[in-house]
């Protein structure tokens, strides 16, 4: 510190201290309030309008596919028909497109065909595209044309055993190991869009896949139509490595339901009385959502619309439930849920 006055010292100390990481507990309180979580705002404007527009979502509109982005899953569409929407334009989702192809997606300057359905916001609503086919009301069929270029290794046909080494869900790319090595390559890159699954899915590390291999324009070894070995497509609890605790239940309070996300957390009536694993996984989850947020975290489980004994049920915060208990590679959750 040579050169360096007392007030620059204590300055740099205070900056240290300020930015150092904090711990947050993490616990179950005994008086568990019912908050739901605050609605978000889409920060995407297209296709906004206000609460009261009008919109007739049994009409079928043609469009041309303005942009979309096949990793994140989303996209625009120019409609044909001008004045329907303020400027013409609409998002999609992956999950609103009708297709024949491992994974829905839409090629740039692609005509296609869509419903229009109007989604409620905390402020106005936003109209987006719904059921995209061919125009014709076909499904799409996109993977043929788009795949006939590439240069695959061994022939398309040829198949490839690996491990999962490791996979972003969120970011939608991982690598796995493959068994042996294919042009003193061992460890191949992979992506959310070659999963045969038709969602999003995640693959937990060591999970054994089944894989086609080809060289991208930088001829590096990319994966290519991932399954199970044997060639099962891969669903979600198989990419979760989910370990079921049934079929015996328990019982919990609706901490928070959010109805958009069709996701919910349920905070146990006796925790302890969970399998360790369960509680384990639940404990290290919250810490981590601590860690992260620098807010106190609760240990309790989630679950999402596949873990419903009905899907149709009303979920009210607050309510009491009864569910079975699971862990997968990340975390603990609740399946076979319902009201108590």
């Amino acid at each position: 510190l040579r050169g360096w006055s007392w007030a620059a010292v204590d300055r740099c100390v205070f900056v240290q201290l300020a930015m150092a990481p904090k711990s947050r507990p993490v616990g179950r309180p005994s008086a568990r309030p019912a908050k739901a979580r605050p609605p978000s705002r889409a920060s995407n404007l297209v296709g906004e309008v206000p609460s009261s527009f009008q919109l007739d979502e049994t009409v079928r509109h043609l469009g041309t596919v303005a942009f979309f982005d096949k990793r994140r899953g989303y996209g625009f569409i120019s409609l044909s028909k001008t004045g329907v929407v303020p400027g013409d334009k609409v998002m999609v989702h992956w999950s609103e497109i009708q297709s024949k192809d491992k994974w829905p997606y839409l090629a740039n300057g692609l005509e296609v065909e869509c419903s229009l359905i109007k989604v409620a916001g905390t402020a106005g609503a936003t109209i987006k595209a719904a059921k995209v086919t061919k125009p014709g009301n076909q499904p799409l069929c996109i993977d043929e044309e788009q795949e006939k270029d590439l240069d695959f290794v061994g022939g398309k046909a040829a198949r490839y055993q690996a491990t999962v080494k490791w996979f972003n869900q969120r970011n939608g790319f991982g690598y796995v190991t493959l068994r042996q090595p294919v042009d003193n390559v061992q460890d191949v890159r992979v992506t959310r869009e070659e999963i045969l699954g038709g969602e999003v899915l995640p693959l937990a590390p060591g999970l054994p896949v089944e894989l086609g291999l080809y060289k991208n324009k930088h001829s590096t070894l990319c994966g290519y139509s991932i399954t199970q070995p044997g060639g099962a497509v891969i669903t979600r609890e198989v990419g979760e490595a989910r370990k079921e605790f049934g079929p015996q239940q328990f019982t919990g309070e609706l901490q928070w339901y959010a109805e958009r996300g069709r996701l919910g957390f349920i905070l146990p009536d006796n925790f302890e009385g969970l399998p360790q694993e369960v509680q384990d996984k639940s404990t290290a989850a919250a810490q981590r959502r601590a860690n992260k947020t620098q807010q106190e975290a609760f240990e309790g489980l989630t679950f999402r619309t596949r873990d419903m004994a009905d899907p149709n049920t009303k979920w009210v915060v607050g309510m009491q439930v009864k569910f079975s208990p699971y862990v997968d590679s990340g975390s603990a959750g609740a399946y076979n849920v319902m009201p108590a």
